[in-house]
C-alpha cells in the first residue's frame, strides 16, 4: 500500500492522494474555529465544557472520534498539528475544478486524472528550485538620467549582500531603501508611498495605492520602484534565533508557489508604473524589479513551442523573443458553466491588461551565492523592467 501523499497548498487548501483517491479541503475562518467545533459536538451528541478553550475542545473531540491527531466528522476534518493548535478543513466537493485552478496558479499542466493533478501539484509544491543554470545577464538600460542613476544604485546595492539579508519582500524594501537613501543621491526616498487615483481604473482595485518605493532627484523629478521576491528558504539556511541553535530547522523553510501569480503580479507592476506616471509631468516613470533565487522564473515554458501555457503572456523567460506584444493575457480555454462549475476562473481573478508599449526584460548580474551547509549554494537573480515617458 501506497503511503498518503499531502501538501497544504497557499495556508489553506490540503490537497490529499490516498489509495487512488483525492480529497480536497479548504481551510475553515480562524474566527469560526470553536463556533464549528461547538456546532459538530451538538450534531454527534458530544458532550462538551462551555469553559473549554479551543485547543482542549478540539483534542477532546478528536479523540472521542478515534483519532490521535486528526478526526473526520462529517465534512470536516479536524486536525491537532505541532504546538496544540486546532485547525478546521472542510471538505471541497469541486475537486477538479479545485485542482485545475490551482494547476493554473502554479503554471503546470492541468490535464490527466485527479490522481495526476494532485501528484502534479504536490511535486510542484514540494520542489525544490534550481540553483543551476542562471539567466544569461543582460545590461538594463534607461535613458533619463534618474532612471540611470536608480538602476546603477540598485544594481551596487545587490553587489554589498553577502549574506541572506531579505525574509521577505518587506525586508527587501527596507534594506535597499535605507542603501538608497545612504548614497546621498537623491532629494528624497519614501517608500509606500501614497497615491490616490483621480478616476476608476480597470485593474486597480482600489483608487488609494501604494508604491513600494518612490525617489525624487534634487530637480523635483520622481521615479517609481515596485519590488517582488519571490523566495525559497531551505532547511538549513536558518540556523539560529534570538542566539538560540536550537531550531527545528523545516520550521524555517520557505517555498513560494503560484508562479503564475508572481508573474502576472510583476507585469501588473509594469502596467501601475505607467498609469501613476502618467498622472504627473514630473514622473519620469519608474522600475518593476524581481528578485528571485527560483530558476523556473527565467527558464520557463521550456519550449518557445508550448504555445499551452496558460501563462505565455506573462512570462519572464531570459531571452524570449515575444515580447514584442503589449497583450498580458492568459491563455484562452472554453469553459462551459458546468465544467467550471460556479468557480472564479484565473482570467477572472486576474483580468489581462494591455501595456502602453512593449518592454524589453533584463536579468541582471546573479549576486553572491550565499552558502547553505553542505548543500548548493543559494543565488538570487534580479529582474528589471524599465519603464520610460
Amino acid at each position: 500500500m501506497k503511503p498518503m501523499q499531502e501538501v497544504i497548498y497557499n495556508e489553506d487548501t490540503l490537497i490529499r492522494v490516498k489509495e487512488g483517491r483525492v480529497t480536497v479541503y479548504r481551510v475553515h475562518p480562524t474566527n469560526s474555529v470553536k463556533g464549528t467545533l461547538r456546532e459538530l459536538s451538538e450534531q454527534h451528541g458530544f458532550e462538551y465544557q462551555k469553559e473549554w478553550n479551543t485547543r482542549s475542545f478540539g483534542a477532546k473531540l478528536i479523540a472521542d472520534f478515534g483519532g490521535k491527531t486528526e478526526a473526520l466528522i462529517g465534512s470536516y476534518l479536524i486536525r491537532k498539528i505541532e504546538g496544540g493548535a486546532i485547525e478546521v478543513y472542510r471538505i471541497c466537493d469541486e475537486v477538479k475544478n479545485e485542482l485545475i485552478r490551482i494547476s493554473q496558479e502554479l503554471g503546470i499542466d492541468t490535464s490527466g486524472s485527479l490522481v495526476e493533478l494532485a501528484q502534479n501539484i504536490i511535486a510542484e509544491v514540494n520542489r525544490v528550485p534550481e540553483t543551476d543554470g542562471l539567466a544569461p545577464v543582460t545590461i538594463p538600460q534607461a535613458t533619463h538620467p534618474l532612471l540611470q542613476k536608480l538602476l546603477q544604485d540598485i544594481q551596487d546595492f545587490f553587489k554589498t549582500v553577502k549574506t541572506f539579508t531579505f525574509y521577505n519582500e518587506a525586508s527587501l524594501q527596507l534594506n535597499l531603501s535605507n542603501y538608497l537613501i545612504n548614497t546621498g543621491h537623491y532629494a528624497s526616498i519614501e517608500v509606500e508611498y501614497l497615491i490616490v487615483s483621480p478616476d476608476e481604473v480597470e485593474g486597480l482595485k482600489s483608487k488609494r495605492c501604494f508604491i513600494d518605493v518612490v525617489a525624487k532627484n534634487e530637480s523635483g523629478e520622481y521615479a517609481l520602484l515596485e519590488l517582488k521576491y519571490p523566495l525559497h528558504i531551505p532547511e538549513g539556511l536558518i540556523t539560529s534565533r534570538l542566539g538560540s541553535n536550537d531550531l527545528k530547522k523545516e520550521d524555517y523553510a520557505v517555498n513560494q508557489g503560484a508562479q503564475n501569480v508572481v508573474r502576472y503580479l510583476f507585469w501588473k507592476d509594469v502596467k501601475r508604473i505607467e498609469y501613476f506616471s502618467s498622472l504627473s509631468k514630473d514622473a519620469v516613470g519608474g522600475i518593476a524589479l524581481l528578485l528571485t533565487n527560483d530558476s523556473i522564473y527565467w527558464t520557463a515554458p521550456k519550449s518557445e513551442g508550448d504555445t499551452m501555457a496558460l501563462y505565455r503572456e506573462f512570462s519572464l523567460k531570459a531571452g524570449q523573443p515575444n515580447l514584442s506584444s503589449k497583450s498580458r493575457r492568459w491563455l484562452e480555454r472554453k469553459e462551459t458553466n458546468e465544467n467550471k462549475g460556479g468557480k472564479v476562473s484565473l482570467s477572472e481573478k486576474y483580468p489581462g491588461f494591455d501595456l502602453e508599449k512593449a518592454y524589453p526584460l533584463y536579468w541582471g548580474d546573479p549576486l553572491t551565492p550565499i552558502k547553505v551547509g553542505e548543500k548548493k549554494d543559494l543565488i538570487f537573480q534580479p529582474c528589471f523592467v524599465v519603464v520610460e515617458k
